[in-house]
């Protein structure tokens, strides 16, 4: 069975790669191994939803220092859905630590001495016995843009109300989508 660690192997400067899995490691597993390179960092985790057994990982990161400082983007309905899990979330992180938005986005970011990596995924932090993709990049443009469209969520919202994100440049579509019934082919 192959681990986080063999797949992601070591964590080297200007790291940049893509991965799939099928549920033999989750997104707490990547981040862990990803500290064993790094070694103590700032942590932001963007997630649907999270588990029980997931957050009481970080919060042991946390409190060994492994993990100097966490901060959560979780979904609005989060709270609703797992009201628990948002309960012990805000003990164990602090108020301050969350802020709720509208959101199926889900990354993670790595703050350490010299190293600024990105974990893209479309994994929750949770247990996923499914297929799953994960991509690592250590590259200060991509960490740079992530970190201040963080930054500007946690500046307009917090742990009860959704940002609006009005500083947040919007991105236009180049080109014009069309709905409607496609033309049939060889018919």
């Amino acid at each position: 069975m192959s681990s986080a660690a063999a797949s992601i192997g070591p964590v080297v400067p200007g790291i940049n790669l893509y991965l799939l899995t099928f549920g033999q490691f989750d997104i707490a597993d990547v981040i862990e191994h990803l500290l064993n390179g790094t070694g103590p960092a700032e942590v932001t985790c963007a997630t649907w939803t999270a588990g029980a057994a997931d957050l009481e990982r970080a919060e042991k990161l946390l409190r060994s220092d492994r993990i100097t400082s966490m901060r959560w983007i979780l979904d609005q309905s989060f709270p609703s859905r797992q009201p628990a899990y948002f309960r012990k979330l805000i003990e164990r992180f602090g108020q301050d630590s969350a802020v709720l938005t509208n959101s199926h986005a889900k990354f993670v970011l790595i703050k350490a001495d010299g190293c600024r990596l990105v974990v893209r995924t479309s994994a929750n932090l949770n247990a996923n016995k499914r297929l799953e993709n994960v991509e690592v990049s250590d590259d200060p443009a991509l960490f740079d843009f992530m970190d201040q469209v963080v930054a500007d969520i946690f500046a307009e919202g917090d742990s009860i109300r959704p940002p609006v994100l009005s500083t947040v440049p919007m991105i236009e579509a180049p080109v014009t989508v069309r709905v409607g019934a496609a033309p049939r082919v060889g018919a």
